[in-house]
């Protein structure tokens, strides 16, 4: 590139539009990167977010896991009450019956 004092007024005004014209593709770009980068910074806290909801959910799950064990373990409980129950109905029903049938 020339020195300032070689170039002639049309190489400078030539110049100055090229220099005018890379400043504002440099700004447009800083502009984009600006939008660019507050997009990145609402995903990111998007994401903090789901994170935080993600620990919460797992935390009431790891206090429900236990309860539900316990309901499953009284369901069996019960469970098995109620067949030890049939058993006796049918036991004594059958009892009866041959008491019935015996002349």
């Amino acid at each position: 590139m020339k020195r300032l004092e070689e170039m002639s007024r049309e190489e400078l005004i030539q110049e100055i539009i090229a220099n005018t014209k890379h400043l504002k593709e440099i700004e447009a770009a800083h502009k984009e990167s600006e939008h660019r980068r507050a997009e990145l910074e609402k995903q990111a806290e998007q994401l903090k977010k789901i994170e935080e909801s993600i620990k919460q959910i797992e935390s009431r799950m790891t206090e429900g896991i236990p309860k539900l064990q316990e309901l499953l373990k009284k369901k069996g409980e019960e469970i098995s009450k109620l067949q030890n129950e049939i058993n006796a109905i049918e036991k004594e029903n059958s009892s009866h019956r041959e008491g019935c049938r015996q002349p």
